[in-house]
């Protein structure tokens, strides 16, 4: 069986039946999630000065984004007692934030 299409091209109602299965996947919208005031993860908790440092940011970049670098010594402290806890050769992509949450003793 054959179907016209507006413009004269032929569709077969298989191909129209699977246009229409898959036309919602390509046009879908995503929801906000409405935020309840009284729900704890709706209100913000206080992130440690470690945590709110960015990844392998420079002491002069935190000083003019008003957070507390790490000192040297603490990171460098931190980063050679995480590095005795790993398996040798092993070096995680995230060794900077590690080290930061490290030092924040969390």
């Amino acid at each position: 069986m054959l179907l016209k299409k507006r413009y004269g091209r032929p569709l077969s109602a298989l191909s129209l039946s699977l246009a229409m299965a898959f036309a919602p996947l390509f046009n879908v919208q995503a929801a906000e999630p409405e935020v309840v005031p009284g729900d704890s993860s709706a209100t913000p908790g206080e992130l440690s000065v470690a945590l709110s440092q960015s990844d392998g940011q420079s002491p002069a970049v935190a000083k003019l984004a008003g957070e507390q670098p790490l000192s040297m010594e603490a990171a460098a402290n931190s980063r050679a007692q995480i590095e005795a806890l790993l398996p040798a050769g092993y070096k995680p992509v995230f060794m900077n934030p590690l080290v930061s949450l490290y030092a924040a003793g969390i």
